[in-house]
């Protein structure tokens, strides 16, 4: 953010994807710099699955899935989403790739950012760069950049990852998707994985899962041998309360509650709540007493997207 949102600052709330999309591929590309170029492709292949659950929360037609949106009548806290870092990112390795990889669009994000740093962008001065600098290569002349910016729901389905990292956390979580046996998996299954790994493996079952709750048995399993259940990461235990709540696993609602008032982000507030909401009214009846006990200790905007989502 210090070069892309605060050197290089969106024009308009609409072109916010602007911030937050170059945000994400500048921090993917630092770590890959730092660990190796798989971890990029890595933090590409955790970001997608991340844009898919956000979508299904929007619905495939929601205006708000747009990278710029039109916001006119609507308030631009309630439009902050994932769309506009990962959707913003998956653009911005398409347009990477129509350039030729990295070794030509490297060059170009540095004239950008010195071409606008002090001063604000829209997507149509992006536009505009991109296409003097790249604008003879077959592969840029095909891009449809009114799809790509004013579109609704999913990017089209162009970016492969090579995602060895990713492919070990998939292949795990789909034996955990499949099995029914509650002495299932062990700690070895997860031996030198970092945490980040852990993480996209809890996200992308939680995907799996959307349809149809683990059974009990087997969600309780899954915490017990890895330690999600008593995990201090938020992130861990934002994924992993997700799968228990839904699959009954005793002493997760309370554990949800408890962790929805001991940090305030609204990217873990607001699913979790709404999950609560959306089970059933003695769940509901909880998510409404602990928001309201704790409401005055959330970011003003945070409390409003709450207080929606419970209809408050």
């Amino acid at each position: 953010h210090s070069w892309t949102g605060n050197l290089v600052t969106n024009a308009t709330w609409e072109h916010f994807w602007l911030n937050e999309g170059f945000t994400m591929f500048l921090e993917r590309k630092i770590l890959s710099k730092l660990h190796g170029p798989a971890m990029f492709e890595f933090g590409a292949a955790e970001g997608d699955v991340d844009l898919k659950d956000e979508l299904k929360t929007f619905g495939a037609e929601n205006v708000l899935t747009k990278l710029v949106p039109t916001l006119d009548g609507i308030d631009p806290d309630d439009a902050f989403s994932t769309v506009p870092y990962e959707k913003g990112f998956y653009f911005l390795y398409y347009l990477q790739s129509c350039a030729g990889g990295a070794e030509a669009f490297d060059p170009f994000l540095k004239k950008y950012i010195e071409k606008f740093a002090y001063g604000i962008v829209t997507s149509h001065q992006l536009k505009t760069m991109y296409n003097e600098e790249f604008g003879s290569l077959p592969a840029v002349q095909e891009i449809q950049w009114d799809d790509w910016l004013y579109g609704v729901g999913a990017p089209p389905p162009v970016n492969t990852y090579n995602d060895t990292m990713g492919q070990a956390a998939r292949d795990l979580a789909e034996k955990w998707d499949q099995t029914d046996l509650a002495d299932f998996g062990s700690a070895s299954d997860m031996e030198g994985w970092v945490t980040r790994l852990k993480i996209y493996f809890l996200s992308y079952l939680v995907e799996l899962r959307s349809a149809k709750p683990m059974s009990q048995g087997v969600a309780s399993r899954l915490g017990e041998v890895y330690q999600f259940s008593e995990s201090k990461n938020a992130e861990i235990c934002f994924h992993y309360y997700k799968l228990a709540f839904r699959a009954g696993v005793p002493g997760t609602m309370e554990k949800v509650c408890a962790f929805v008032t001991q940090q305030g982000r609204m990217k873990y507030v607001r699913p979790l709540y709404k999950m609560l909401a959306e089970e059933g009214q003695e769940s509901k009846a909880v998510a409404v007493k602990c928001f309201q006990e704790h409401r005055a200790g959330y970011h003003p905007i945070c409390a409003k997207m709450v207080a929606q989502d419970l209809e408050l």
